[in-house]
């Protein structure tokens, strides 16, 4: 079940990624993939030299992607295949760490494999797995994160307690610095399910936030060492400049960011071409995709979205009528989930110029926190539910990116001289 999981997932990444055209990976197509910077991306895993000043948000990025990518290209890969192969690979992860994540809440097989479909079949998926930015590599951190600070029962000793937390950490932040939100999520947890032991743990918190802290700063600064323009997480002069992106959201109110947020990593609204475009000082098109706020396209999307919103509704029954009592991983899981899901939001809802860009950190979190319940109470009603998601989401969102990758070629030939 979780080779087949593996290979699947490896394999749908790959027929996704060959659609791409590889002009759209050049710094000419930056921006344009729903605000997303593959250009930029492309760069950091291929170019040493200079560049890497995004990585004061992306802590380890280059340091972890740039060799492999490169040892790729040395045995004669062509640059497109060479991504195609390295984002296969974090996809098949990805599918394995949900579905091991999966069977830590006691799901069976067939449950675990409809919950995985849906992940691939999800937008969040679709649309960025597939893409060569960090989003998909912190998909699958965030999903070790959380399968590792989630695993009961906990060892015995402050040292052994303490190393789950400090893996989390530096796996939650490797790839993305906001990720770490799957870590305080799991800390706030365990301290409530510890009960009056709570002091007790305290201490292991701290001691694995503080060894994962301090293993990412020492790769930072050999990173910084080596890459040119590389940017240290812990200056808080760079992230300050992140301030700019606070309160510019495209999607017009909160109730469209939290409908992009929490419905679309599973059905993708259709995308549309920016009401203006213009070019900018190096000559390329000042514009990107849009979806945040938008509804599926077509009979197919709809009845998928329909589908999801039943889903949803039949998690909350459910969780109202058997809330994961006696089921301490479940409910650990669960609650780590739901906690990191709840400070995304509120975090998104207030920054990021289109919240559509992150939705690969929410589908895997937000399809366990929907389905497993559902899934749990064992009705044939609720797998052929899932399963009807499943094919309508994939139908919808494999058309949806096409219609995308289709527009961001034309903004692509907006671009001077192209």
């Amino acid at each position: 079940m979780t080779a087949a999981a593996v290979i699947l997932a490896g394999l749908w990444c790959i027929v996704l990624n060959l659609q791409i055209a590889p002009d759209l990976y050049g710094w000419s197509a930056v921006n344009l993939w729903f605000d997303a910077d593959v250009g930029r991306v492309v760069n950091n895993m291929t170019i040493i030299e200079k560049g890497h000043n995004a990585t004061f948000k992306h802590p380890i990025f280059s340091i972890v992607l740039l060799p492999p990518t490169r040892a790729l290209l040395a045995l004669g890969l062509s640059l497109h295949q060479a991504l195609a192969l390295i984002l296969a690979v974090n996809a098949g992860l990805f599918a394995f760490l949900m579905d091991r994540t999966g069977h830590g809440m006691g799901l069976r097989p067939l449950d675990r494999a409809l919950l995985l479909a849906l992940c691939l079949a999800g937008a969040g998926f679709v649309f960025w797995l597939p893409m060569p930015e960090t989003f998909p590599f912190g998909a699958t951190t965030l999903m070790a994160a959380l399968y590792i600070i989630t695993r009961v029962p906990a060892p015995v000793g402050r040292w052994a307690q303490a190393m789950p937390w400090a893996a989390g950490v530096m796996l939650a932040m490797s790839m993305t610095i906001t990720n770490i939100l799957m870590v305080v999520a799991g800390g706030a947890v365990a301290l409530v399910l510890a009960g009056s032991r709570w002091r007790e743990l305290i201490p292991s918190l701290l001691l694995g936030g503080a060894l994962g802290l301090s293993v990412l700063v020492v790769v930072a600064l050999l990173q910084d060492a080596f890459f040119g323009d590389a940017g240290l997480f812990f200056n808080p002069f760079s992230l300050a400049n992140e301030i700019q992106f606070v309160g510019q959201s495209d999607a017009s109110s909160l109730i469209q960011r939290l409908q992009t947020l929490w419905l679309q990593p599973v059905v993708a609204g259709s995308p549309v071409m920016p009401g203006q475009i213009g070019l900018n000082n190096m000559g390329v098109a000042n514009a990107a995709l849009l979806a945040d706020g938008r509804w599926p396209m077509g009979m197919v999307g709809q009845s998928a979205m329909v589908g999801w919103l039943g889903l949803i509704g039949w998690a909350g029954w459910a969780l109202i009528r058997n809330p994961l009592v006696g089921q301490e991983a479940a409910r650990r899981i669960w609650l780590t989930a739901v906690g990191f899901l709840g400070l995304n939001t509120m975090l998104h809802l207030i920054y990021g110029k289109t919240v559509f860009l992150y939705l690969a950190h929410f589908v895997g979190p937000l399809v366990l926190v929907i389905v497993a319940p559902v899934l749990m109470q064992g009705w044939i009603r609720a797998r052929l539910l899932v399963a009807a998601v499943v094919v309508l989401a994939m139908i919808s969102n494999a058309m949806s990116y096409l219609v995308a990758l289709d527009m961001a070629e034309t903004l692509l030939g907006l671009t001077v001289g192209s």
